[in-house]
Formats: C-alpha cells, structure tokens, sequence
C-alpha cells in the first residue's frame, strides 16, 4: 500500500524523511510478528491435535493468589476446583472476609480425591509485592508434602473446560522446567476497559512471539514467564530463592523467568491461550496502570523498551502529518497506516480469539487511540514520576524492585 503513494515528493528532504523511518520500520515488523504469530498458532494447533488423549497427570500445587475486588469471584474459583483432579492440592490465598467465605464453599464442591483450602493472608508491609506474599504464605500452607510441580492462575482467570488439563499434559508431553501461558482479555464494557486491554495485543504479543523466535534460534526458552498462567518446579523455585526472592519485585513474572533462564531452565510458551476477565475500570485507573505497565517494561528491558519507540508508527506517520500538514499525501499516508494497524490487529485478534469492538469505527478509534497512547505512556515512563499500585506509589528500581514507598 505504501509503495502506492508518493513518498519520495511527499517526505521532502531532513526531518521529513527521518520521520518516515520508523514509519516503515513499523510496518515491517507488523507485517513480521503477524506472520510469526501465524506460525506459532498453526504449529501450537497441529501439536494440541497430535497430542494423546488421556495423557496421565502427575498431581499438582494449584495456587490461586485472590486480590479483592475480581469480578464474578465465586464462578472462578469454582470453575478452578472442577478442575482440579485426584491427588491435587488447591490453595486459595484472600484476604477479605467475603471473599474467604466464598472461597471456603468451592472448596467444600472439591471432587474426591482433591484436597482444597482458603486461607486468609494479611496485606504484606508497604514496599512488598502483595501477590507473592500470599504466594509465601500458601507455601507455608502446603508444607513439605505438596506436589512438586506449581501451578499458579491470575485471579481473573477463566478456565474452559479442559483448558488446564491441556496445559499440564503439555508441559509434562514437552519435557520443558517450566511452563507459561499467553493471554487474552474478555468482558471489556467501557472505553477504559477497552484502551486497557488493547496494549496486549498490540504490543505485547508482537513482542513475545519476537522473543520466542530469537530465543529458539539460540535453542534456549524464554528469559521471562506471565504472571496469568505459570507452572513450575518446586525444586527449581527453591533454586533461585523461593518466592521470597521475588517479593520486592512488582514485575515478579519477568523476574521469575529471568532468574530461571540464568539458572538453564527453558522456560516453554504453552500452545494454549488463558482467558482473563476485564477489572472494573475508570479513567484514572487506566492511566495509573498502563503508566505502571510502560515503567515496568523500561526497569526490566531498558534497551528493549527504548528500540520500542521504532514500532510506534501510528504515533511517527501522524507527526509527519502535522510537519507536512499541507501535504495531501502526508495525510494519506497516515490513514494508510492506521488501516495497515488496525487490518494487522484484526487479523492478530481473530488468531488469538481476543475479542475487538464490533463497530468498525469503534474498532479503529479504539485502535488509534490505543496506539497513540502508547507513545505517551512510552513518554513518562523515562520521567522520575513514581508509579501507583492499588493505594499507594512507588518508585522503581533495577529490574522493578519496589526500591521507594510514599505514604
């Protein structure tokens, strides 16, 4: 489509045709992480067909950290005890009233064989990563006893029938240390909800499918793990310092599967997609997270994050338009981009079964808005600005080490 315009009387000469650099270099690399998600969904398909059905399962420690406030709270965790087999154990960490009570009646449902608790967790000291104290404390709970092999499950997870029993049976079937699982959002109801959601299709997928492959080629598995859906040893867990090494940390995923990659793990991307429920969610919310998000990626990958800017062309191709604003073909060229963006995600979208607005122009405002805030947020995330986490902020350190707490 680009090589339709013209470009060469459209650019002119200097800044103007800096800024169409990163233009095209968007473009490539949409057009590349497409294909290799193409790849990675035919190939992950043909093997889930491939598989044998009845693949015995070893038990295994479901863990399930609740935060307050999940929406449709008591469908989740009972889905999550239906799934649970014989000779599991399943361990619920909450830390409101109700929310324990609700917990207590799915694990009084547990299939014979299944041993299910709740256990109520006090908020951990401020500077602490709440989830993985609840981690710690159900690793108390569960005692030297409990099955070697971890599953941890975010409290938004929505399990399909047989979606666990999937995920085990590939990680035993792979041979691989540890296990994890990309995601996908549901039950976006508001623009901030929607906006929210976006940035893992368009940004994050693109992203890991990247790393998957150049991690392959070096036939290693990936330097990191998502906190939705991971499985892991208890043994290797312990080996590189339990979950107390990690609770400092507010990116305790990407520390855990970098700490696992140094230690030689290959750490597998499973085949299949988890499904999460949207949080309720305001303006100030989405701002406060998405800046959480883009401060996080820029500790923990800095010279990543910087290159990241090169693949926002939405944001590149409309700064050329306002250079160029008396430029036909300046304009044109942004509208080609933005439809190149939203046919890409679309596409990327119907692969991955992450649901988009069905409104054409709902669908691309949603996407161009997405995209643009994306820089923005890419933006303040070089400021010396702390980040805001539930009731309180913070300032990160190396890696995303929570280094500062303000009151």
């Amino acid at each position: 489509m680009i090589a339709c315009l013209p470009v060469g009387n459209v650019a002119g000469s200097g800044a103007g045709g800096l800024l169409l650099l990163p233009v095209f270099f968007s473009l490539v690399y949409w057009g590349v992480s497409c294909g290799l998600l193409v790849w990675w969904v035919v190939r992950g398909r043909q093997r889930q067909r491939q598989r044998e059905a009845g693949t015995p399962l070893e038990p295994v420690l479901l863990l399930r950290p609740v935060k307050r406030g999940v929406p449709g709270l008591e469908g989740k965790v009972r889905v999550l005890v239906a799934s649970a087999r014989p000779g599991d154990r399943l361990l619920f960490a909450v830390s409101d009233g109700e929310d324990l009570r609700v917990c207590e009646a799915a694990c009084r449902e547990a299939s014979p064989g299944v041993s299910a608790q709740a256990v109520e967790v006090s908020p951990p000291e401020g500077g602490s990563n709440p989830k993985i104290a609840k981690l710690m404390r159900l690793m108390e709970a569960a005692g030297p006893d409990a099955p070697e092999r971890i599953i941890v499950t975010d409290s938004e997870a929505l399990l399909e029938p047989g979606w666990l029993d999937g995920f085990r049976a590939e990680w035993e079937r792979s041979g691989a240390d540890a296990i994890t699982a990309g995601y996908r959002f549901v039950g976006a109801r508001r623009w901030p909800q929607q906006l929210d959601q976006l940035p893992a299709l368009l940004t994050l997928w693109p992203g890991l499918i990247v790393s998957l492959t150049a991690a392959r080629g070096q036939g290693k598995g990936l330097a990191l793990t998502l906190g939705a859906c991971t499985g892991v040893r208890r043994g290797d867990l312990e080996a590189v310092g339990g979950w107390e090494a990690l609770l400092p940390y507010l990116a305790e995923d990407h520390r855990l599967g970098e700490q696992l990659a140094a230690a030689g793990k290959r750490v597998k991307l499973a085949d299949r997609v988890l499904t999460l429920d949207a949080d309720p969610m305001g303006w100030a919310d989405w701002m406060r997270h998405q800046h959480r998000v883009a401060v996080t990626y820029r500790v923990c990958q800095p010279a990543g994050v910087l290159g990241m800017v090169l693949t926002h062309g939405v944001s590149w191709a409309l700064l050329f338009a306002l250079y160029r604003w008396t430029s036909p073909g300046a304009w044109l060229l942004l509208l080609t981009v933005i439809a190149a963006r939203v046919a890409g995600a679309s596409f990327q979208a119907r692969l991955l079964g992450f649901p988009l607005p069905r409104r054409s122009v709902r669908r691309v405002g949603a996407i161009t808005a997405a995209s643009l805030a994306e820089t923005f947020f890419w933006l303040a995330a070089w400021l010396p600005l702390p980040v805001r986490w539930g009731a309180r902020s913070y300032r990160l350190g190396k890696g995303g080490k929570l280094s500062k707490l303000n009151p």
